[in-house]
């Protein structure tokens, strides 16, 4: 004798009956809200991190006459720093007037900051040294900061897994 079996649309049914049982309806809220606030945290974070720059050809901004600003891409830094793409780009920071740049790479706990190929593209655009690069490559979390010097620059860099390179370049003549 063969047994009974429920239609499809029974056992749907008592499916449904059970998920929506005063225990799960808790977990079912809990994970629809999880969900949606991940999917919401991801097109914020997505539209966040989109840089929005004008074109200079759209933009309004004039330059002050009366500044004594030279522009961007005036110094050996600023250079390498366009020559990249990397003007607007997180973790890479300009400063003491295109004289310096601190580069922040992103590590496994900090997901804010440069890519190592975005730095590894301003440090050939400043033509860094072989040594000095193999220096930063093999530079340990224990190791500390670190220091060196090519040409007209001179570096200082530490590194942590959690945190990634920590990279300041400044142009010393």
């Amino acid at each position: 004798m063969r047994k009974k079996t429920a239609s499809f649309p029974t056992r749907l049914k008592k499916i449904w009956a059970s998920v929506l049982s005063s225990n799960s309806r808790h977990w079912i809220f809990g994970g629809t809200g999880l969900v949606a606030g991940l999917l919401l945290g991801v097109m914020v974070g997505a539209g966040a991190s989109t840089p929005v720059t004008p074109a200079a050809s759209d933009s309004d901004i004039t330059p002050d006459a009366g500044s004594a600003e030279v522009g961007f891409g005036s110094t050996d830094i600023e250079t390498a720093v366009e020559d990249c793409g990397l003007t607007d780009a997180a973790g890479i920071t300009i400063g003491d007037e295109g004289h310096s740049v601190s580069i922040q790479t992103i590590g496994e706990d900090n997901t804010y900051g440069a890519e190592v190929f975005e730095m590894a593209c301003v440090l050939q655009g400043l033509d860094a040294s072989d040594s000095v690069i193999a220096r930063m490559d093999s530079t340990r979390a224990l190791d500390g900061r670190q220091t060196g010097t090519w040409d007209d620059f001179e570096a200082s860099w530490g590194y942590h897994p959690d945190d990634g390179i920590n990279l300041v370049i400044e142009k010393v003549k």
